[in-house]
């Protein structure tokens, strides 16, 4: 895993996969999509995992069990997450997001 990045500093890197740690502000979980706007000492930033229920594909457990324990999540939650740093085309200013503040989410932890 890579060394954890503060999320002030998202905005100055690459593309390339990161890790950042916070506590969950919100959790928007919907159909095909779920959201998390995500919080630690430097900012905020808003991560994406495309959901995968139990019963859309077999051959994805790994998805699906991250797309269920993301709609675990409570706020206040403190969690490590593994995922790749995407450019945004929108600034989120209810959220205080960068630009390019969108994560991808490969894995998480708490």
């Amino acid at each position: 895993m890579n060394a954890r990045i503060y999320i002030v500093n998202l905005k100055d890197i690459p593309e390339v996969m990161v890790t950042i740690s916070g506590w969950i502000v919100t959790v928007r979980d919907q159909k095909k999509v779920q959201f998390i706007v995500l919080q630690d000492e430097s900012g905020m930033v808003q991560l994406v995992n495309p959901a995968v229920r139990d019963d859309e594909n077999s051959n994805c457990l790994d998805a699906a069990l991250l797309t269920k324990n993301i709609s675990n999540l409570t706020p206040g939650t403190f969690v490590t997450v593994f995922g790749k740093d995407k450019e945004s085309d929108a600034t989120d200013a209810s959220a205080n997001t960068s630009a390019k503040a969108l994560v991808d989410i490969l894995q998480t932890y708490y």
